[in-house]
């Protein structure tokens, strides 16, 4: 309740709706200015919620050492793999020093994906 959580990838803010009532701020953040739109129109009128764009160089715009909490659900398949990495290198940035994150990657389960990542992490 006391966390201040950042949504990598917001798009339309379908689980920002989730998580606004159990934190003090959520933040949403997307490259997309449309999708930024219509996660700010499903989700007017809560209160600590609120949105920032993600430029094209990726650094996303939150102070470091600033997140409790970051997650970044089901995005990495829309993005290439290094630029999938550099999200990682931001959201580790943007951490606390006993902050936390939830990562997901959608086909890590296969063996030559799980090679790649290791390799580029």
């Amino acid at each position: 309740p006391d966390d201040t959580v950042l949504d990598v990838g917001c798009g339309l803010g379908r689980l920002l709706k989730w998580v606004a009532p159990a934190c003090r701020k959520a933040i949403g953040s997307d490259i997309s200015r449309v999708m930024l739109a219509k996660a700010k129109r499903r989700l007017a009128g809560t209160p600590n919620v609120e949105f920032r764009q993600i430029p094209l160089g990726l650094r996303l715009p939150v102070d470091s050492a600033s997140i409790d909490f970051a997650y970044f659900y089901h995005v990495s398949e829309h993005m290439d793999r290094e630029d999938a990495y550099r999200i990682l290198c931001e959201i580790r940035r943007c951490l606390r020093r006993n902050g936390r994150a939830l990562v997901q990657f959608s086909v890590i389960d296969h063996p030559d994906n799980q090679r790649e990542f290791v390799r580029w992490a």
